[in-house]
This record gives C-alpha cells, sequence and structure tokens, in this order.
C-alpha cells in the first residue's frame, strides 16, 4: 500500500546567528525538505548546546501560541563525540511530535531554545502545506477562485471608468 503525504515541508531553516554567544550548537534533524508523513503531524527533532546556560527545552510556537514543548535531555553519542569536554554534550537532544491537524493549511512552526535561566532564543522556522481531504481541498479552492474573481472584477470596473465617458 503506498503511504499518502499529508504533510509537506515547503522550507526549513536554522536561524544561525540569532545568538553565537548563546550556544555552542545545534542542528536541526528532523523535519528537513524530504520529511512525508501519513499523518496531520511534524516531528521536530535535533540538539542543542547552550555556553551560559543549559538548554533545558525546545518551544514550538506557530502564530503566536505555544503548541508543543520538550525538553532537551535525549542521548547524542555523536554530539558527545564532536564537544568532549562538555557534559551535557551526550544529552542534548530532543524530538517531539507536533500536531498540525487544526492548523491552516499552510503554516510556520518557529522553534525556540528555551535556556535554564529561562530566557530563549529562536532557531529555526520549519514552513509546511497540507494536503486536505478532497472536498476540504475543493472548498479551499473554490473559495481561493472566488477571491481572485471579485479582485478581477474590482480591478475591470476601476479600469472601465478611466476610458467611459460619462453621457451628458
Amino acid at each position: 500500500m503506498r503511504e499518502q503525504t499529508l504533510v509537506k515541508i515547503l522550507e526549513a531553516v536554522k536561524l544561525e546567528g540569532e545568538d553565537s554567544e548563546a550556544l555552542w550548537g545545534f542542528n536541526i534533524d528532523n523535519p528537513n525538505k524530504s520529511y512525508t508523513t501519513d499523518k496531520y503531524e511534524v516531528i521536530c527533532s535535533g540538539w542543542l548546546l547552550g555556553k551560559k546556560s543549559d538548554v533545558v527545552a525546545v518551544e514550538i510556537i506557530s502564530d503566536s501560541l505555544k503548541v508543543a514543548k520538550t525538553l532537551v535531555n535525549l542521548p547524542r553519542p555523536d554530539v558527545a563525540e564532536r564537544y568532549p569536554t562538555l557534559s551535557k554534550a551526550g544529552i542534548c537532544g530532543f524530538s517531539v511530535a507536533v500536531e498540525v491537524g487544526e492548523m491552516l493549511p499552510e503554516g510556520e512552526l518557529r522553534l525556540d531554545a528555551i535556556f535554564s535561566d529561562q530566557s530563549s532564543l529562536p532557531i529555526a522556522s520549519i514552513k509546511f502545506q497540507k494536503k486536505l481531504p478532497f472536498l476540504e481541498q475543493v472548498e479551499v479552492d473554490l473559495q481561493r477562485s472566488r477571491l481572485k474573481l471579485q479582485q478581477a472584477q474590482e480591478e475591470l470596473e476601476r479600469v472601465r471608468h478611466k476610458f467611459v465617458k460619462p453621457e451628458i
């Protein structure tokens, strides 16, 4: 049986350079542009290493609302090898499933690092598109077409008034 892709990742961008003093490093393993799922969810995973303060959690924000939060405490032996002198390097991973079923057909998730001092730092932005059930998709397309038609009619009316001379 073929898997149906219900969520497509349009863009996954690390927001590097926000505050190089706050992190030794980080990576977003998932999602990436090739991510597919047969559920209305996006799995966000990766690792973070704080410099001045430990990273304790990752929050996922959509339209200014916190939609998920997970602890940063999963084993990451690959990061421990890369940063052998940092004690937290072996347990700096995170993974969380973010439910997107009730969100708009196209949306954006922002991942924020939460430090032990309760400060935060945006680290990534993920833009996604959901495949809607057939009838829902038809309704969305119909609404979009109605809006385009209305805009075209308004533009036509503006242009017509420029060229039609008023009758005296």
